[in-house]
C-alpha cells in the first residue's frame, strides 16, 4: 500500500507571516488542556510557596521545568504520533525488555496516583471555600468540591472540555500577568534568581518554624513543586491520543486502520513514505503541534511565574507560607496589597481554574485508560467509551474523598504525586520518547538539539526523582 500525507492548506508551505501565525495559533487546544491540568496545583499552590519562603531565588524552577516537561516532553510524543499514525500505546509495547512493560507502567503509575492529583486539588479548592464562607470544615468542602467537579467532568464532552480550557488560560494569562506586574518584582533580583540555575537557598528563620516546614527537606519541596509544574505523565501521554482526535497528521488519512495494522506489524515506523516530497509535506504537519506546544509552554511558563512572583514580592516581606487545607486562603494579601477590590477577583480566578482542573481529570485518566488498556486487554476495545468512561469517573470520585476523609495533608498527597507520576514517571516517558522518535527513519528523526535537549531533560527529571525518594 503507498503511504500518503493528506494534503494541508498552502499557508503550512508559505514563508513565516503573521497571517500564518494566525492561521497556525487556531490548533491551540490539546496543549491547553495539559497546561491547565498542570496549573491547577502546580501554579496556583506550589509555586506560590516556593515565592513564598525563597523569595525569587528559585525563579529558575519554573523555566527548566515547563522546557523539559511542557515543551520536549509534549512535542516529542505528538510529533512521533503525528509523523507515524501510529496510537502511542501500541508503539510503547514494543519497548525493548519484559513484554509491555511500559505499558503497565504506564497504567499503574497513572491509576494509582489519580485520587491523589483529585483529592490535592479538591483539599486546597475545599478550604479556600471554607475559608470564604466561614462555615462548614474545609475537608467537608473538599469532599463537595470533588464530587461535583469530578461528576460534571465525567459527563461531559471533550470539544466543551477543550472549548473551557483555552479559555481558562487566556484569562488566567491576563488576570494573573496583570496581578504580577501591579505586584511590583524587583527586576534586578528575578533576573538573578533565572540565572542561579540549581541553587537552592536556605529556609528562612520564620519559615522553617511553620507548621508546614517542621521537619520537611527544603529539597523535597523543590522536587514536588519541580514535579508539579508541567504537570503529570498521564497529561503527556494521553495529549498524544488527543492529536489524534484533532485528525493532525497521518491520522487523518482515509487508510488510517490500514496504516496502523501496518504498524502493530512491523518493528519500527520503516513504512512512512520515502518520496522527498512526502517527507517534507510530513514534517510540515509537525507545524500544527509546534505551535500548539509553544502556546501551551507559553501558558503556563506565563502563569507560573506569575504565582511565583506574587509569592516572592507579597507574601515573602510578610512572612506567609501557605499551608495545611488554607494554602490559598493567605494568598489574597497578594491582591489586597495591589486593592482590596481585587480580592474578590482573585478567589474567582483561583476557584476557577482549580475547577477546571478537575473538570479535565475524568477525560485524561479516562482516555489514557482505555487507550492503553486495550493493549493488555483487547476485550476492552467492545466497551463503549462512554461507560467505560463513567467507571473511570467512578473510581476517581470514590479514591479521592476515601484520601479526603483520612485527613491527610495536601502537600502530603502532592509530595507522593510528584514523585510517581511527575518524576519517575516522567522520566521514564520521556526515554520513552526519543527511543520512539529514533527509531523513525532517517529523514523524519527530530534534529541533534532536541536530542540533547532531551537528554539532558532526562538528567534533570531524573535527579528530581532522586531527591524527592532520599527526602518524602
Amino acid at each position: 500500500m503507498q503511504i500518503k500525507y493528506p494534503s494541508l492548506p498552502a499557508v503550512y508551505a508559505e514563508a513565516p507571516s503573521l497571517k500564518r501565525v494566525l492561521v497556525l495559533a487556531r490548533n491551540f487546544g490539546p496543549a491547553a488542556i495539559v497546561a491547565s491540568l498542570a496549573i491547577g496545583a502546580g501554579e496556583s499552590v506550589l509555586a506560590v510557596r516556593l515565592g513564598a519562603w525563597a523569595e525569587y531565588s528559585l525563579m529558575w524552577v519554573v523555566p527548566l521545568s515547563a522546557l523539559i516537561k511542557s515543551g520536549l516532553l509534549t512535542y516529542l510524543l505528538g510529533r512521533y504520533t503525528v509523523l507515524s499514525g501510529e496510537l502511542l500505546s501500541e508503539r510503547m509495547a514494543k519497548v525493548p525488555g519484559p513484554k509491555y512493560w511500559s505499558v503497565v507502567f504506564v497504567l499503574v503509575i497513572s491509576i494509582s496516583t489519580a485520587p491523589f492529583f483529585v483529592s490535592a486539588v479538591a483539599g486546597a479548592c475545599g478550604g479556600l471555600l471554607s475559608h470564604l464562607v466561614a462555615f462548614g470544615d474545609p475537608i467537608t468542602w473538599s469532599i463537595f468540591v470533588a464530587i461535583v467537579t469530578t461528576s460534571a467532568g465525567t459527563l461531559g464532552s471533550f470539544q466543551y472540555l477543550e472549548r473551557a480550557q483555552v479559555m481558562i488560560c487566556a484569562l488566567l494569562v491576563v488576570g494573573m500577568g496583570t496581578g504580577a506586574i501591579l505586584a511590583s518584582p524587583s527586576l534586578r533580583d528575578l533576573l538573578m534568581g533565572l540565572l542561579s540555575v540549581g541553587s537552592v537557598p536556605e529556609v528562612p528563620g520564620w519559615a522553617a518554624q511553620d507548621a508546614a516546614f517542621a521537619g520537611r527537606s527544603r529539597l523535597l519541596e523543590v522536587a514536588t513543586a519541580f514535579g508539579f509544574v508541567g504537570g503529570s505523565m498521564a497529561s503527556y501521554a494521553v495529549y498524544a491520543n488527543w492529536t489524534t482526535m484533532h485528525g493532525w497528521g497521518l491520522s487523518k488519512s482515509p487508510d488510517i486502520e490500514r496504516i496502523r495494522k501496518i504498524a502493530r506489524n512491523s518493528g519500527k515506523p520503516d513504512y512512512l513514505p520515502s518520496d522527498p516530497e512526502q517527507i517534507q509535506l510530513g514534517l510540515r504537519h509537525l507545524l500544527r503541534v509546534k505551535y500548539d506546544v509553544f502556546l501551551g509552554m507559553g501558558v503556563l511558563l506565563l502563569v507560573s511565574w506569575a504565582f511565583m512572583i506574587a509569592g516572592a514580592a507579597i507574601l515573602y516581606p510578610n512572612e506567609l507560607l501557605p499551608s495545611g487545607y488554607v494554602l490559598l486562603a493567605k494568598q489574597r494579601i497578594i491582591w489586597e496589597q495591589v486593592s482590596p477590590l481585587l480580592v474578590p477577583l482573585y478567589y474567582f480566578s483561583v476557584l476557577l481554574v482549580l475547577s477546571g482542573t478537575l473538570y479535565a481529570n475524568p477525560e485524561m485518566y479516562a482516555r489514557l485508560t482505555h487507550e492503553f488498556g486495550t493493549i493488555l486487554w483487547r476485550s476492552l476495545k467492545k466497551v463503549s467509551y462512554r461507560k467505560f468512561s463513567l467507571c473511570i469517573g467512578a473510581y476517581l470520585l470514590v479514591g479521592s474523598v476515601l484520601l479526603l476523609m483520612t485527613g491527610i495533608r495536601p502537600v502530603r498527597m502532592m509530595d507522593i504525586a510528584a514523585l510517581l507520576s511527575m518524576n519517575i514517571g516522567i522520566t521514564v516517558l520521556m526515554a520513552i520518547g526519543l527511543w520512539m522518535n529514533l527509531k523513525l527513519p532517517k529523514p523524519y528523526r527530530p534534529s541533534k538539539l532536541t536530542i540533547l535537549g532531551t537528554g539532558i531533560g532526562i538528567l534533570v527529571v531524573g535527579s528530581a526523582a532522586l531527591l524527592s525518594i532520599i527526602h518524602i
